[in-house]
């Protein structure tokens, strides 16, 4: 990873900009409370995101090569960096420029008149996520305190979750820790609130506390809203104190969410991951749940059936039609009973299981049935050629990435 400090006036960040040398600026993809994002173009046409951030101190030369150390930790669900600097006032990272995010796609699911993102997406999505939240949050190892890896992510949301390629990762992995330390002037205000575990509000995060922001962001991408409502205080409020409002999701996924929402860290799932799987295994369940046919006959027919005709003008009562139907029916029934009791499917003396250690004459010695068993001799289908493969590939799709 490289590391640096670029003594250069950062006040203009426009489009054609070189604030990084052999870095040009592109496109602003966000701005926020703490600074903002663009695309780059960076040596060789390769295209990059480059994250600014403003510095509320100078950080020291240690600090620098901690945060490098930080935010070389390798996993193929976290957003990689491959380069720090300062420039100015400002901390820029640069990272792998992703197709979009999780809000983004929710925001695509809205627009096509779901409710959310589709089940089986959102889950497979979120796996990838689970296991980069759960290789954080792991006891380093030879660590005494069982103090994890890098530490929890602390700002698990659905604009942090970004779309590469086939996968899912996860950004802004360290900006907690840089706001830990006092190094980033980062007032998110409500935000930090919307998805935020009760214990990381108490100023005590714990290994815990990625799971329950990643609870809260499978709540509003899959339903279409919080588990707490109302203004921000309010929803902080729910978050230390009130049960979740889980009514937005399918009552068999709601006791796997539960869980992970619960107020106590220690009752929670013991993973990201073991609360994905039982989230999985409960979706499944309730998408493979039999349909429960009616026993009573649909209306249009008990109609039918069940009508008393008028007698005519001689006091006869008048033919009902659907007899001639019943009978019809009831013909065909017996024939096809009688044909499949004398045909080639009729019941015949089980054939004797060879026992084992038996030899070949002894198990050919069964005798054959007195009706032989006809077979049909099928012509085989004739090879055709592969439908051509299409090559044309479809755009990429906008960027994003949030702070």
């Amino acid at each position: 990873m490289q590391l640096g400090t670029v003594y250069a006036c950062a006040s203009r960040l426009a489009p054609g900009a070189q604030p990084i040398s052999g870095f040009r600026l592109r496109d602003r993809l966000s701005l926020g409370s703490a600074g903002e994002v663009w695309s780059a173009e960076a040596p060789g046409g390769y295209y990059v995101a480059l994250k600014f951030l403003r510095l509320a101190r100078e950080p020291g030369e240690a600090e620098f090569r901690a945060l490098g150390a930080l935010w070389s930790l390798r996993h193929p669900n976290l957003l990689p960096s491959f380069g720090i600097w300062q420039v100015d006032d400002l901390l820029v990272l640069g990272r792998e420029l992703a197709d979009q995010s999780l809000w983004d796609r929710y925001g695509e699911a809205i627009e096509e008149g779901r409710p959310g993102i589709p089940r089986e997406e959102l889950l497979e999505a979120l796996a990838g996520v689970a296991r980069a939240l759960d290789y954080v949050n792991r006891p380093r190892p030879g660590s005494d305190e069982g103090s994890p890896v890098g530490g929890p992510h602390g700002a698990v949301r659905p604009p942090n979750l970004l779309r590469v390629g086939g996968g899912v990762k996860v950004a802004d992995y360290g900006l907690g820790q840089l706001a830990a330390l006092g190094l980033i002037r980062r007032d998110l205000g409500a935000r930090a609130w919307t998805y935020a575990a009760p214990e990381a509000l108490r100023k005590q995060p714990s290994p815990w506390s990625d799971q329950y922001s990643l609870a809260v962001s499978y709540c509003h991408l899959r339903g279409g809203r919080l588990p707490f409502a109302g203004p921000p205080e309010a929803i902080r409020a729910g978050h230390l104190l009130d049960p979740p409002d889980l009514s937005m999701l399918p009552e068999p996924e709601r006791p796997a969410v539960a869980r992970a929402l619960a107020k106590e860290p220690d009752q929670r799932w013991p993973s990201c991951r073991a609360f994905i799987d039982a989230l999985t295994v409960s979706a499944s369940a309730s998408s493979s749940r039999a349909v429960s046919v009616p026993v009573a006959l649909p209306e249009p027919m008990r109609s039918e059936l069940l009508a008393i005709d008028p007698p005519t003008s001689d006091g006869q009562a008048k033919p009902r039609r659907w007899r001639p139907v019943l009978a019809a029916c009831l013909g065909l029934v017996a024939a096809g009973a009688g044909l499949w009791a004398a045909g080639p499917f009729s019941a015949r003396p089980p054939l004797a299981s060879p026992r084992f250690g038996s030899t070949p004459a002894a198990t050919a010695s069964r005798q054959p049935s007195e009706t032989p068993i006809r077979h049909r001799v099928l012509r085989p289908i004739p090879p055709t050629d592969p439908a051509p493969v299409s090559t044309s590939t479809r755009p990429p799709s906008s960027t994003r990435e949030s702070l």
